[in-house]
This record gives C-alpha cells, sequence and structure tokens, in this order.
C-alpha cells in the first residue's frame, strides 16, 4: 500500500477509536441480561510486560515502573486485564482459566482443559477454545459453558469490552479471521480463507481495538521462496478494518505495520514481530520485535501511535524481568475503568421508592435519557411487607416502578410520580385488599387519572399467588420459575424478588416458615413450573416437607442466602444492586430496579459490608459496570459503601453519585 494510503487509513483509524473508547458492553447469550449497561468510562493505567515462568519460574506482570504482579500459579500465558481492570484472567500450566483481582488475590478457577481465552461482553463472559476447534463462553464467575456454533476449528479469541469477539478460523492449511456477536450471534468474515504456503499461519493472534473497528494481527511474510529452500518466512504485524471489507479480494484496506527485512533476505537478520496489542484508549498499537523469545534479551516492547502507523516505533518503557522468563503475549495494558457507584435514597422509605422510581424510568413524553419508558406501577403499602414481598417481580415483568404509600391515603409524592412517569389512563397495580391499601388510595389513583388493579388474597400467601397469576398473564406461553420464600419475614423473599424479575416467568410464591401453605402447594400442582427453587432454609424445609422437587438457595444467614441466590442467577453480573437486610423497604423497591436490570439484590448490615456479599462484588468485578445503593446512612453506612466501591472495579477508582439520573 502506498505511503499516502497507509497515512490516511491510519488517521481514519485514529479517529474511530476516538469514537468510545473502552466502552462497556452487556451480558451475552446464553447468558443475556435484561438490560445494556452504560459505557465506562475507562484511561489508561500501567503497561507491564507478561512472563510465562521457566528456568526461573515467576509468571506474572513486569511493570515499567518497576512493579510486579505475581500470579498465584507456577505458570501463567493469556494474561489480560478485564476491560475495567479490576480483575486478571490467565491460564495456568494445567490449562486451568483462572481470574484473580488485579493485586493476584482472590483465585477462581473458572475450569480445566481451555485454551486461548479473552474476556468479552464488557467482562461479564469470558469465551475460549475448548477441545479442538470449538470455542464456548462461560459466565465470568464460573458455571455451564456455551458451545458458539463453528463453522470450521477455530482459535486465538480474543474480545474485551464489546459484544463482538475475534478469533482464527482453519480449513486445511487455509486461515480466516472471523467476528462473532456473543449477544446476537450475528458473524461476519473479515479475511477470505489464505492458504499458509508452507510458512505457517497468515493469520495470528487477532486483537480487537477498545472500539471494535480494527483488527491487529500477526501474519507470515514470505521472503525468497522457501518452496525451493532459498526464502523463509518471517512475521509481521498488520491493521484491517473490522467491517468485513478486508474480506474482498486482494484484503482492501490492509496496513502492514511493521517491516521486518532489515538487511537483505536473510532470516538470521529478519526483525520478527508479534504479540500485537492495543492500549485501552485505542491510542497506541504495542508489540514485540526480536529475535529471542527470553527475556531480557528480547527487548522492549515498541508501539506505534494509531494515527500514524507508519511512525517509527517507540519503546513502551524499561522493564525489569527475571532473566529466561518467557515473553507469554504482548505489552498488557492496565485499564482503569471509572464504574459508577450511586445511592438512591430520600428522607423516608416512600421518597426512597421515588428517587428509586426518578433514577430508572423516564419521564412519560420525554426523551428517555438511557431511562427505561414505564408502562404501569406497582403500589404497596410502606408500614407492612407481607403483601408486597412478590411485588418486586411484578414490577420487573410489567415495566414500571414500585412505590410505597401511607394505607391511608395516596402519599402527595407518589401520586406526582406516578404522575411523572405514566401516561393517562396507564394502569397500577395495588398489593393487598382494603384492609393493606384502603379504599382512598385506589379512588386516589383514579382522581390522578389511573386506572387502579387491585391484586390481593385472604392472607400474604394467597396474594403471592395472586400476583404469581398475573405474571403468568404477562409472560404468555412462557413456564414459570418459581422463587419459594417464607412469608414470616423479609430477606429472602427480598433477594429472590430481583432473581425473579429478571428470569422470564419468574414468580416468588410464599411459604409459612417450615410448612407450605395450601394456595401455594395448588399453585404448583396447577402450573408445572419450569424450575423451583427454595430460597432459604425455611422455603427449603417447606418444599421437603411437600415433597416439591426444587433446587435449594440457602446460606448461613440472610446475606449469604442472597449472595447465593445472585451467584446461581447472576453468574457474570454486569451490575448490582446493595440494601440493608435490617429492614424491607428500600430493597423492595430497589429489587424492582434490578429486576428490570437484570441483576441482583445483595444485603449488608448497615455499619460493615458483609463477607458473602464482598465476596460476590469482588469475584464477579469484570464484569460490574455499576452498583446501586439503596436507602440512606441509616440504612446502608459509608462503611459498607466505601467497601463495595472499591471492590466494583480498581480501588478508588469509582464515579460516585447521589441521586443523579444522569450518570449511567
Amino acid at each position: 500500500m502506498a505511503a499516502a494510503a497507509v497515512s490516511a487509513l491510519a488517521g481514519t483509524i485514529a479517529a474511530g477509536i476516538a469514537v468510545a473508547p473502552g466502552a462497556h458492553a452487556s451480558a451475552a447469550t446464553p447468558h443475556a441480561s435484561a438490560v445494556t449497561p452504560a459505557s465506562v468510562p475507562v484511561s489508561v493505567g500501567k503497561v507491564y510486560v507478561p512472563a510465562a515462568g521457566g528456568a526461573n519460574p515467576l509468571p506474572g506482570l513486569y511493570g515499567n515502573d518497576g512493579s510486579v504482579i505475581h500470579l498465584p500459579s507456577e505458570a501463567a500465558t493469556h494474561i489480560q486485564f478485564s476491560p475495567d481492570g479490576s480483575r486478571l484472567l490467565y491460564m495456568d500450566e494445567h490449562r486451568a482459566l483462572i481470574t484473580v483481582r488485579s493485586d493476584g488475590t482472590d483465585k477462581i478457577v473458572i475450569g480445566t482443559g481451555y485454551d486461548s481465552p479473552t474476556w468479552a461482553a464488557g467482562g461479564t463472559l469470558i469465551v475460549a477454545t475448548h477441545g479442538y476447534g470449538q470455542i464456548v463462553t462461560i459466565p465470568a464467575l464460573g458455571g455451564s459453558e456455551a458451545a458458539i456454533p463453528m463453522t470450521a476449528g477455530c482459535d486465538f479469541a480474543n474480545g474485551g469490552a464489546g459484544d463482538w469477539v475475534i478469533w482464527v478460523c482453519s480449513q486445511g492449511d487455509a486461515s480466516q479471521i472471523q467476528k462473532y456477536n456473543v449477544r446476537t450471534g450475528q458473524r461476519v468474515n473479515l479475511t477470505m480463507f489464505r492458504g499458509s504456503g508452507g510458512g505457517g499461519s497468515p493469520f495470528v493472534r487477532p486483537v480487537l481495538s477498545p472500539d471494535g473497528h480494527w483488527v491487529a494481527y500477526t501474519g507470515a511474510v514470505r521472503v525468497g521462496d522457501p518452496e525451493f529452500g532459498n526464502g523463509f518466512f518471517g512475521r509481521d504485524i498488520f491493521v484491517i478494518p473490522a467491517d468485513g471489507s478486508a474480506s474482498a479480494t486482494g484484503e482492501p484496506g490492509t496496513v502492514q505495520v511493521t517491516h521486518g527485512l532489515q538487511n537483505g533476505p536473510f532470516e538470521a537478520t529478519y526483525l520478527n514481530s508479534d504479540f500485537p496489542s492495543w492500549s485501552p484508549d485505542g491510542s497506541k498499537l504495542g508489540y514485540y520485535s526480536t529475535w529471542n523469545g527470553h527475556m531480557p534479551d528480547a527487548g522492549n516492547p515498541k508501539y506505534v501511535p494509531s494515527n500514524n502507523l507508519g511512525a517509527t516505533p517507540t519503546d513502551l518503557g524499561a522493564f525489569t524481568v527475571p532473566k529466561w522468563n518467557m515473553i507469554s503475549g504482548g505489552p498488557v495494558w492496565a485499564p482503569i475503568g471509572h464504574d459508577l457507584l450511586q445511592r438512591l435514597d430520600g428522607a423516608d422509605r416512600i421518597a426512597t421508592a421515588v428517587k428509586t422510581s426518578t433514577y430508572g424510568w423516564a419521564t412519560y413524553g420525554q426523551a428517555a435519557g438511557g431511562r427505561k419508558t414505564a408502562n404501569i406501577a406497582v403500589l404497596t403499602r410502606s408500614d407492612l411487607p407481607a403483601d408486597a414481598l412478590s411485588g418486586s417481580a411484578l414490577a420487573a415483568h410489567a415495566g414500571g416502578p414500585l412505590l410505597l404509600t401511607a394505607r391511608a391515603g395516596l402519599d402527595p409524592a407518589t401520586r406526582d410520580e406516578l404522575k411523572r412517569t405514566l401516561a393517562p389512563g396507564s394502569s397500577v397495580y395495588l398489593l393487598g385488599g382494603t384492609a393493606a391499601l384502603s379504599p382512598a388510595v385506589e379512588q386516589g389513583i383514579r382522581d390522578a387519572g389511573f386506572n387502579p388493579v387491585r391484586l390481593y388474597g385472604g392472607d400474604r400467601n394467597e396474594t403471592s399467588v395472586s400476583i404469581a397469576n398475573e405474571i403468568g398473564k404477562l409472560s404468555g406461553n412462557v413456564a414459570p420459575t418459581v422463587m419459594l420464600a417464607t412469608g414470616q419475614n423479609y430477606p429472602d423473599a427480598l433477594a429472590a424478588g430481583a432473581a425473579a424479575g429478571s428470569t422470564p416467568g419468574g414468580v416468588v410464591l410464599l411459604t409459612n416458615d417450615n410448612a407450605m401453605p395450601a394456595a401455594t402447594s395448588t399453585w404448583l400442582a396447577a402450573h408445572h413450573p419450569a424450575a423451583t427453587f427454595a430460597v432459604g432454609h425455611q422455603a427449603d424445609n417447606a418444599a421437603k416437607s411437600a415433597k416439591i422437587a426444587e433446587t435449594p438457595l440457602a446460606g448461613a444467614d440472610r446475606y449469604a442466602t442472597a449472595a447465593t441466590v445472585a451467584r446461581r442467577f447472576f453468574p457474570g453480573p454486569h451490575t448490582a444492586g446493595l440494601a440493608t437486610g435490617l429492614n424491607w423497604a428500600d430493597a423492595l423497591s430497589g429489587g424492582a430496579l434490578m429486576g428490570s436490570y437484570g441483576g441482583p439484590l445483595l444485603l449488608t448490615p448497615t455499619s460493615d459490608l458483609d463477607p458473602s456479599t464482598a465476596s460476590y462484588i469482588s469475584n464477579g468485578s469484570s464484569g460490574l459496570s455499576s452498583l446501586f445503593v439503596f436507602g440512606g446512612l441509616a440504612a446502608v453506612g459509608a462503611g459498607p459503601v466505601h467497601a463495595a466501591g472499591d471492590l466494583i472495579g480498581p480501588a478508588g477508582a469509582e464515579r460516585v453519585a447521589e441521586n443523579d439520573p444522569g450518570q449511567r
């Protein structure tokens, strides 16, 4: 390609990358969530050299400032930061997939027998090769894998912040770069199938730019004629657009970044380049150019600016690595993701529910501004939780906020929030009979221009059945997923509500502690659930006593139970909610929002972050772009909030906000 064309395309690359550096995308099929999370601002941290171990096995990352991140394994390859920089992914000496926090702690073994792992979907998924040429997705916290339909044997997967992943597929001795959307299943050929000509794959270790618009890869370059013994193949770095245009004959748009031919066509003097790597903001393309794969003799990694790919390469810095450690990848850039820590609170529980609604739901008739348009609202009494325990799931399925009011009359702030969010004539569900919400509340709904729909029964168990029936109408022919929880206390049902609201056909039904009420058992017998889960020990005991097949989700206490529910239903979280486990009102409205967002509701004491909750947040931080705290300091104090903020991303990098719908 002519120099002018190279310069023009390089400028296009830089312009494209500047559009959305570090864009954060949502969880992916088959582990998809209900909502596409917002972009997370990302800045560039340190640059590291990955060393695999060797004669002096010290696997880890060695920074150009002298810092070292030691990894808890004998060897480590394919080392990469999550898109927000909070966790590291690598493959150990046993081909086990490992994730740790960015300081090397909090080790999780995802599984064994894998190769070429990468982050995808904003860190909520891991994509890897499992078996010969089969690419699979795995939730970030581990769990069941899902095979991606393949058209050939594929390897070298690379993804990151967005939903797109690229890899190299082979048929015979020919190879091709493809990209695949883990959410939609769309597949795009980025190159033609090209034969190796005896020089190895023409496409090795492709890497996707942060904005998903460009691909850099290592390619074989023919020098002389190897077939007749008077030539060889070298390795150089190339860049192509990621829109499929380079799949045409001649691979238009391809830029050769490095030119290893130095002093004549001699293999001994060919400066091979390998392991391309984009900086988190897309402004630099790093790589190795070396005759020797050991450190420190390999020299320092190089980079060129993405707006001038033809520029003279520059060292990324001076790296001190124990001699003879093997290079196990290109330069590893540490992103610093500024994840959102948002508190939603008001002067009292009614006001907190209004603030939660204001954040999540758009003003009727106005542009959404990142918020959803409400179809309905759910209203419950503010003094007792009995009739409301199943209401979070209803609000999430029906598409609207859950609000509170005094039982004697419609609270003015709640009335105003209904009028802000709903179209005139919309339905408002009232949970419970007239003893729970008086006829005056119902009349207040009518006077405000809305249609009251009362869901109730003879007791809290029958009310939960009435709510489940309404969810069934909204869900159509979807077989229900049932969450059983005791109705004699609130914590287990609150955690269950967010999970049920995030699951198609999900409902919460109540037990009388360790006994199964007739209303619940009758409903279960009539509706043939796709799955039944018992949240908490009381619900588990009740199900067993009634001989109902179920999967128990129970921990040592209410906090561990909520974390257990989160791990089962949200193994690759992109968002989460945090509320006090010592009261119910804030968690009720917050659980409705989390159900609509596709995230768990976690519980904590007021003063300190519960260990089970902290463990879940830390384990899942690779994909957590936001954490919502429901209630004021009297409910969730500064201690647990600061601790959680340091866990969702790199410590101290979170964006802190309060009741700010503009922060997403």
